[in-house]
Formats: C-alpha cells, structure tokens, sequence
C-alpha cells in the first residue's frame, strides 16, 4: 500500500510540473502597448505598460521604433523569429509614422527581423536571417552590395541598415576575436562611405544618419543579462549639419567613471522621440523616451520650448492611464520614464502567484514521495536533504543564482571525497583507482569554462588553453570519438559480423569526426591544427549542411539496425532491454558530439573516465542516482552555460538544417546546449540497469523520486 502510494504522489508530482511552469511562465508574456496605437498618422486610444527585459536584438528594435520599454515575451520572440505575434504592424512607430508623412517611403537591408517586425513597411528589401550565426562575411556583403545603388537614388525618405556580422564574430569567439578588428574596420569604411555621399551629393544633404548597436556584449561573447557591457551599445548621430551645434568631441575617448561611460548616456527608448523632432513627424503614441537634450540648439527658443513640452505632456499621459495617483515633482520626463520603465504591473501577477502556488504544491508531494520512497537512514539520506535543501535556499539570492555554478562543482567535489573516504576502509587498487580518478577529472572539469557573471571570460581551459595547444585539442577529440566508436561496433552494431560491426562503425566516426573538422574549420579556424588543413581542404567542395544530414542519417540508420532483434521473434531471446540502452547511450553520444562546440568534446572523455570509476566503485542504486544528478548540474555549468539567457549557444542551431525551422531549431538549440545533462541522464540508466539489484523497479522509483525532489527544490 505504502508502494502505491509513493508511486502514486510521484506521479501526481510529475504531471504537476508543466502545469506549474506553463501557468508560471505565461504571467511574463501579457504584453500590451500603453496606448493602442494604431499603424496610422497619429491616431490611438488607451492601454496598459510593458515591463524592462533583457537586452537583445527584438528588444531594441521595438524600444527604439515605438519609444517603449519592451516586455519579456520579445526575448522569447527574439528565438521563434517566425512567430507572427512579434509583428509591430499595429502599433504605432516612427515608421509608421514617417511613412505616412507626405507618403514617405522606406527600405531596407540586413537582418530579416525588422520584415517580420513590420510587415508590408518598405518599398525595397533584402532580408537575411541572423540565425546562421557562424557566417559572419556573406551576411554583410548582401547588405552592402546594395548601398552604393540606393545612395544614388533620392526616392525613399529612411533606410535600415542592419549588419550583423560583428554580433556573429562575438557569438563565435567572444569580443577579443582575430576577427573582430578586420570587421571593424569595415563598418568604419562602409560608414565613411555613407558620409562622404552625404557630404557629397545634394538629394543626401539634409541626412541624418544615425550609427548604434542593438545590444553590448560581454567578454564570453554573449548578450542578454545585466553586465555592464551588454547594457551598453554605442549610438552616434552623424551629420554635416551637427556643425551648427556642437565643435565636436574627442575620438577616441577615456570612459569618464565607469567601463562604457563615455561622451553621454541616453535611453534607446530616446531614440524615437528624437528621431521625430529631427525629422518632423509626431512622436509614437507608446513612448517613453526623452528627446536627447543635445539637439535642441538646433532651434530657437520658443520651438525648444514647445518640443520638450510635448515630450512631458505625451509622456504624462500615459503615467496618468498606468498610475492616476503618483505625482511627479522635479524633472518629470525622467522621472516618469523611471518609474514606467521600472514598473512591474504588465506582469500577469495573478498567474505568477498561481504557478507559486502550484510549485509549493509540488515541492509537498514530492517530499511525501521521497518520504514514502527513500531510505532517510545513513549518509545518503543526508546527503540528499543538505543538498536540496541548500539549492532550495540558494535560488532566492540573485548573487547565488548568477554563480550557481560554483555550488554544484563544490557539493560534486565533496561527494566524490566522501566516496573516496568510506572506500578506505574496504581498500583495494580498483577501488583507490576509481576514487581518485573521479576526484582530478572532476576539478579539470571545473576549470574547463568560466562562466557565471564575475569571471566570465577569464582564463580558461576551453578559451585559453587550448586553443593555443590545438594539437593536444584534436587529440583528446580523436580518442573521444575513437572510444565511441569502439563502444559502438560492440552495443548497436553486435548483431552484425565482427569485421562488418567494426566497418560500420568507424565509416559513422569517420564521417562525423570529418564533420566536426568541416564545421570547425568555418566555425573557429584559429582551432584548426596544421594536420588537419588537408582534410579540410578536401571537405570545402560539399556543403555543411549535406555533411551534417549524412551524420545524423548514419545515426538514424545504426539504431533502427540496433533494435531489429526486439522487434524479430528469431532473434528477440538474443536481445535485452540493456542492450538497448547501451546502443542508445552510444548513439547519443556521438549525436552529442556532433552538437558540441570542438573545446567542448574532451569534457564527454573525462564524463567517460568518472562513468567508468562509478561503475568500478559498483554503488548502491541511490548513490548512483545522487551521483548522476550532481554530474548534470555540474557539466551543464562546466560545458559554458550558465542562468542567464545570455549563455545560450546557438553555434550548432543550424546543423543539417538549409532555413529557419521553429522545431528543428528548438531541438537541435537544446540538445546543444543541455548535452551535459543529456549525457548523464542516459549515463544514469545505464549504471541502474547493468546492476542486478534486487528489485529493478524499487530502484528505478528511488532514482525518480530523487530528481523529482531535485526539480522541486528548484521551483521552490
């Protein structure tokens, strides 16, 4: 009865969980503009606030079209690009705007986003997807090659520009890339360029043109958190006519206090209400900018008084709709875009309390299961609660949070040493062995990547080391595949003949090893040994798209040939539910292979040395449960991500795949990113299931209840 009614709370625990996170999640994602503005000529009604999110692409585009603050959900829009509901259509924009004033006409070039974001807005676009994030060359040549053409002509009134090659360079190889100072240079020419048109030719002599990133970027190469250098883009505005109101500033500049402070700070949100008094069209009903102050000598002083004055009464408007009780005294406009920027009243507040109540709710059924479940006496059943425990309280701090990672490295490390302590007094050379090994790959594991937000993009193994020792790289990535493929030919391949079974094997590394080569070879070519040039030079003639849909075919086929005995009467006696697991488990590993970044590969070889150590050191089933679950927090960290929506890598989003598809995407983003855990989760049941414990199913249960317990105490 007491069996029933563990797995009966276990199981009311689990489909409990999305519900929880689904009803949590969705309390993020109400946005709605402040005023319904619609894509006309100055015309709107009422509305509510959006809140401050992360900082990425989508969020700038819609802080500087309509002057708002943009919510959460523009961060998810910002992966599902082909989501129709990240459309501005609707609402009302400086583009809108200016394309309604004297019947304006716009085009476009770069980043198909802002097609997406405005749909049916320009006269003349080329758009180009931002989600092939290794091409950081073609994707700025299609943008250029139009330029000279469209400056010569004088029938549009506004043109985008979106080059996104510098943002793919720091994706790729951080801000300090060989890459970053060549491209540079070329945006430099491709601007002095435009300025000397302008300078140049008639119809181009009242342009404005306006010169900003749409995120920073920290020293890991990535974007979307709170540091100080993904907070900070650059915007220049550049045109002959600045002469007339300002002598110019010095270039290159000292930040004044901090690391990016330089000539002054604005809001992007700035950018529209500035825009409008430039160009002379009303400001976005949805604003929350401020006109830049700077530009205001550029009329006397009865219109500057008249500018700012709309800026306060349009922006007083919407404070008014959002908070009717709040008084402003001092400098409203700043004030008032404080306190809408800050507010956090979009949010579907009843929905997040559910989710809360919903994931207490779960917390107390999967206690009750463990408690039903679990052996509580002795070390493990300690060790279990101190460490939930511990991660539960954890999550309330947003310090332990960013540096998470430095909590499961720690507790792994101090789990390892406890094995290696009770091991002592049952000695033996196996057992010493085991315990030692698991101690030294569990700490060059932890310096592998930094990652968190204080050391990130320090020294590390994977970005400073190896890179400069690729020889020893592309050795440790040749035994990595070498041993999954010798796993291979003996667990999917075991029904054929040896000779067959061992071809078969190492033609699916061979070609997966080559991919690898290829893919690194565009992705990072500073990785590249001088033995591996020929090769690469042999791969350049087939396309990595081709190259990666052999591989995953290869896969595909290997384990539909390793699961013909179970679905064979002949052969059925000949197969176990092991065997399955083991050619799953081996499978997946050279897929996971595929999806990880080259100085990542060596961590699933040390993964490998610690899974034979626990096989060596033959755990009670709990301790190897316990011991899996802190390795997938431990690698996830350890393989370079991180809590922040900035870690995620997109490097092998687009392996096999020829154009943008949600799912595919979706997939293939979270295998490489979650290969770590994935690895471990498979490793799991296979140490379960090569053990002959007493009773499978029992153990099974306990190895459930524990990662539910884990889940919980992170939703706690």
């Amino acid at each position: 009865m007491a069996s029933r009614l563990s797995l009966l709370l276990l199981l009311a625990a689990n489909l409990l969980l999305p519900i929880a996170l689904l009803t949590f999640a969705t309390g993020f994602f109400p946005y709605k503009p402040y005023i319904k503005g619609r894509a006309s000529y100055r015309s709107g009604d009422e509305g509510v606030k959006p809140a401050p999110a992360p900082f990425n692409k989508v969020i700038f585009m819609v802080a500087i079209a309509t002057g708002s603050i943009p919510s959460f959900v523009d961060v998810i829009l910002n992966f599902a690009e082909s989501d129709t509901t990240s459309s501005l259509a609707s609402q009302d924009t400086w583009l809108s705007q200016l394309k309604h004033k004297d019947e304006g006409r716009l085009v476009m070039y770069g980043d198909d986003t802002w097609l997406k974001l405005f749909p049916d807005m320009f006269e003349r676009a080329d758009g180009t997807s931002s989600f092939f994030v290794s091409d950081f060359t073609e994707v700025d040549n299609n943008v250029t090659r139009n330029l000279p053409r469209e400056l010569e002509k004088d029938d549009w009134d506004g043109m985008i520009l979106h080059y996104l090659g510098l943002d793919h360079i720091g994706h790729k190889s951080g801000p300090r890339s060989p890459h970053m100072k060549p491209k540079q240079t070329e945006m430099d020419d491709i601007v002095r360029h435009i300025y000397t048109s302008i300078e140049q030719d008639q119809h181009l002599s009242t342009t404005l043109l306006v010169l900003c990133g749409d995120h920073g970027m920290n020293d890991a190469g990535n974007h979307g958190g709170a540091a100080e250098g993904e907070t900070s883009p650059a915007l220049v505005f550049i045109s002959p006519m600045m002469k007339s109101i300002t002598t110019g500033l010095d270039s290159p500049s000292r930040p004044r206090t901090r690391s990016f402070d330089y000539h002054a700070q604005v809001e992007q949100s700035d950018i529209a209400p500035t825009l409008a008094g430039l160009l002379g069209f009303p400001v976005p009903l949805n604003n929350l900018g401020v006109f830049i102050p700077s530009f205001l000598p550029f009329w006397p002083a009865d219109i500057q008084s008249q500018l700012v004055v709309e800026n306060a009464q349009q922006i007083l408007d919407i404070v008014h709709d959002a908070f009717p009780s709040v008084r402003f005294d001092g400098p409203f406009c700043r004030n008032a875009q404080e306190v809408m920027s800050n507010a956090a009243s979009n949010y579907n507040v009843q929905r997040l309390y559910t989710g809360i109540v919903l994931s207490m709710v779960l917390v107390l059924l999967a206690v009750m299961a463990a408690l039903h479940s679990l052996p509580w006496r002795g070390d493990i059943g300690a060790w279990i609660t101190l460490t939930t425990t511990l991660f539960g309280a954890m999550m309330f701090g947003s310090s332990f949070v960013e540096e998470e990672h430095h909590y499961w490295s720690w507790m792994t490390a101090a789990w390892f040493a406890w094995l290696a302590f009770k091991r002592q007094f049952n000695p033996g050379v196996k057992s010493a062995v085991a315990s030692f090994s698991l101690l030294l790959t569990s700490r060059i594991i932890r310096a592998w990547n930094q990652t968190g937000q204080k050391h990130a993009g320090e020294r590390d193994i994977a970005s400073t080391y190896l890179p400069s020792h690729r020889l020893l790289l592309w050795s440790l990535v040749f035994v990595t595949y070498a041993i999954v493929v010798r796993r291979l030919s003996r667990s999917s391949l075991r029904g054929a003949p040896p000779s067959l079974a061992t071809s078969g094997a190492v033609i699916l590394g061979t070609v997966a090893f080559a991919f690898k080569v290829a893919f690194t070879a565009a992705d990072a070519p500073e990785l590249i040994a001088a033995f591996l040039q020929p090769a690469v030079e042999v791969m350049e003639g087939t396309h990595l798209v081709t190259q990666a849909r052999v591989v995953f075919l290869g896969i595909g086929c290997t384990w539909l040939f390793s699961i013909l005995p179970s679905l064979t009467q002949a052969s059925r006696s000949d197969w176990s539910f092991h065997d399955g697991l083991r050619s799953m488990h081996d499978l997946l590993s050279l897929f996971l292979l595929t999806q990880s970044r080259t100085t990542n590969i060596p961590v699933f070889l040390l993964s490998h040395i610690q899974y034979l150590g626990l096989q060596a050191l033959d755990l009670p089933a709990l301790e190897i449960t316990f011991t899996c679950l802190l390795q997938q927090h431990t690698l996830y960290f350890a393989l370079g991500g991180s809590n922040a929506i900035s870690s995620i890598d997109l490097s092998s989003a687009y392996n096999g795949v020829s154009g943008y598809n949600v799912v595919a995407v979706g997939v293939l983003t979270f295998v490489s990113n979650w290969a770590g855990p994935i690895w471990w989760t498979s490793a799991s049941m296979l140490l379960l299931y090569q053990e002959q414990y007493e009773s499978r199913a029992e153990a099974l249960k306990q190895h459930l209840s524990v990662l539910t317990l884990d889940k919980k105490s992170e939703k706690a």
